[in-house]
């Protein structure tokens, strides 16, 4: 498994930006999630809850596309992102909220408006 990168802040319109579905699309999940109150139990009679949560959820691609991003982030670490945490000493795992680091970090990742983001974001977070 990757080492994947994630943004980190109490704005919520800031994340579905970030994740490009409309505004409200974090709204729009939760009260999905909230029709099922089993999803994150793994027993094996509730297998049928999860589908239908699934199922659900495809049918809107913002939702799918928004739960994605707060699943997995950017993806996996590009090498230079690799190379950049690792030279700070922070490999496999770690965060960081400093501004010159998280700008440099999303520049490495690739990341479009590295610069504004890492003025608007809490924290970067890797793992």
């Amino acid at each position: 498994m990757a080492t994947r990168l994630y943004p980190s802040t109490s704005n919520v319109s800031l994340l579905e930006q970030i994740a490009n579905v409309p505004l409200g699309t974090s709204e729009r999940l939760a009260a999905l999630e909230s029709h099922f109150p089993n999803l994150h139990s793994y027993k094996p009679e509730h297998m049928g809850e999860h589908e239908a949560y699934f199922n659900a959820k495809s049918e809107d691609p913002a939702l799918d596309t928004y739960d994605s991003f707060l699943l997995y982030g950017w993806g996996g670490l590009s090498p230079e992102a690799y190379d950049l945490v690792c030279s700070w000493g922070m490999e496999g795992c770690g965060s960081t909220s400093d501004r010159n680091r998280m700008y440099q970090l999303l520049r490495a990742q690739g990341i479009a408006k590295a610069c504004t983001l890492a003025a608007r974001l809490d924290s970067l977070s890797w793992g």
